[in-house]
C-alpha cells in the first residue's frame, strides 16, 4: 500500500503529575513537515481522557496498522497527581499492571478506551508500553529488549495466544 504524502507529525502526550488533567492524552501537530515546530491542538486541552482503572494515561505510543487502515494509541494506565496511585515506590512495586488501548481511523475519532490487563498480579511498573509490527511473525513485538536489568520486559498475554493487543 503506497501512503499519501505526509504534510506533518502528530505528537501525543502528557504534561505529568502536577495538575489534575496532566495524565491525559494532549496533541500537538507539526509545523508542517517540521518535527521541530508544534502547536497544540484543542487548544492545549486532553484530547482523550481516562474514565476507567487509575484513570490517569502516562507515555502515549501511537501505530499505525500494518495494512494502514487505522491507528491504535496505546498508554500506561497511571495517576499520581497527589498520589493518587500510591507512592512512586509503591506503583514500581505493585501498581500499573494495565495499559490502555484505543484505536481510530483518522487520529481524531477514537473507540471508548480498553483496559487491558498485561502484568501478572506480582508485577509492578507496566509503563512505557510500545509495540511493533514484525512482517516476518505476522505479529506485535517488542524487539530488542535484553539485559539483566531489575525492571523484565515481559510479553503481553495477547502476544502469547497469538493475538495482537488492539484486536482482543
Amino acid at each position: 500500500m503506497t501512503h499519501p504524502r505526509y504534510a506533518g507529525y502528530l505528537f501525543a502526550y502528557f504534561t505529568g503529575e502536577g495538575t489534575a488533567d496532566g495524565e491525559q492524552i494532549r496533541y500537538a501537530l507539526s509545523r508542517g513537515n517540521d518535527p521541530l515546530h508544534w502547536r497544540e491542538l484543542n487548544q492545549g486541552k486532553p484530547v482523550l481522557t481516562s474514565t476507567t482503572g487509575e484513570k490517569g494515561l502516562r507515555d502515549p505510543f501511537v501505530i499505525r496498522s500494518p495494512k494502514g487502515d487505522r491507528f491504535y494509541l496505546i498508554a500506561t494506565d497511571l495517576r499520581m497527581y497527589k498520589n493518587s496511585s500510591g507512592s512512586w515506590d509503591d506503583v514500581q512495586r505493585h501498581g500499573s499492571k494495565s495499559i490502555m488501548i484505543w484505536e481510530s481511523t483518522d487520529l481524531v475519532h477514537w473507540t471508548d478506551q480498553r483496559l487491558v490487563k498485561v502484568a501478572p498480579d506480582n508485577a509492578g511498573n507496566t509503563w512505557a508500553p510500545e509495540a511493533y509490527w514484525d512482517d516476518s511473525l505476522g505479529e506485535y513485538v517488542d524487539p530488542g529488549h535484553t539485559g539483566s536489568t531489575y525492571n523484565k520486559m515481559l510479553p503481553s498475554a495477547s502476544r502469547r495466544s497469538g493475538t495482537t493487543p488492539a484486536t482482543r
